[in-house]
């Protein structure tokens, strides 16, 4: 996808998001979501000692639990979400990155509560944050991490969504499209848990200068297919399910990862 292209897709991404927020917050307004917060128990599960491996170990994997794409619709009718959490559990990845956005990827709040509560992996709320009301709801939900993307957001909007995540113990994951997003979350180090680069959104020039200035956060990338994994300087890659279509062809390739982790180390 182009820079252009992917501009106008956030767009229309955060326009239909804000007008959600704004039906959701009348539903249930910031005091009670609070609230609700507050009385939350569940234990954190930390994702960032997971992803703080030094550099010559092979990279953690990030299991994506993803039903559909913006670019090809729904890949798999009968998605089973709970299913595929429990293989990328069995398989020893890291953490589960569930996406809940549902307009361009069916995604939903039920698949991440269903899935924090199957599993004992780290959950990650794989969305689109543009208002400190979503770290309440991943809060709710049973998040123990947040992705954000940081070009979809102002520096009071990012400050505030880093502040709130820091308060509900929720950890960050910033996604950034070039070095200028980096440059404005360098001085986070301790309020964001990792740093994600989406290999597709940028050419290899461009995904190798930023993986090299990335200094003080553990890096994710995308896996590309598995193409890409072993080529790129990284603590951890994201592998998202519906890549691969059925629980089998997943398996196959998880297989393929250990193999080929097992000669790399």
């Amino acid at each position: 996808m182009s820079e252009k292209s992917l501009n106008v897709f956030y767009q229309s991404v955060t326009q239909m998001l804000r007008q959600d927020l704004t039906k959701q917050k009348k539903l249930l307004p910031q005091q009670e979501i609070m609230e609700l917060c507050a009385s939350c128990t569940r234990k954190h599960r930390d994702l960032k000692s997971l992803l703080s491996v030094p550099a010559e170990h092979s990279p953690a994997i990030i299991g994506g639990v993803q039903k559909a794409f913006p670019h090809a619709g729904v890949v798999v009718e009968e998605f089973d979400y709970l299913q595929t959490a429990q293989l990328f559990e069995k398989n020893k990845c890291a953490a589960v990155a569930v996406v809940t956005e549902k307009h361009f990827y069916a995604g939903s709040a039920s698949m991440l509560s269903g899935i924090t509560h199957l599993v004992a992996l780290p959950v990650i709320r794989w969305d689109f944050i543009v208002d400190a009301y979503q770290i309440w709801q991943s809060r709710i939900w049973g998040a123990d991490a947040v992705r954000i993307v940081v070009a979809l957001l102002d520096q009071l909007e990012l400050e505030q969504i880093i502040q709130c995540a820091d308060e509900q113990g929720i950890e960050v994951i910033a996604e950034i499209t070039d070095l200028r997003d980096y440059e404005r979350i360098a001085n986070y180090t301790n309020k964001i848990s990792a740093v994600y680069i989406c290999t597709a959104d940028s050419d290899s020039n461009s995904t190798v200068q930023m993986l090299d200035a990335i200094k003080s956060f553990p890096r994710i990338i995308d896996t590309q297919g598995g193409k890409m994994i072993w080529d790129l300087p990284c603590e951890a890659v994201a592998l998202f399910a519906a890549e691969y279509y059925s629980p089998a062809r997943l398996q196959d390739f998880m297989t393929f990862i250990h193999a080929k982790n097992n000669i790399a180390d």
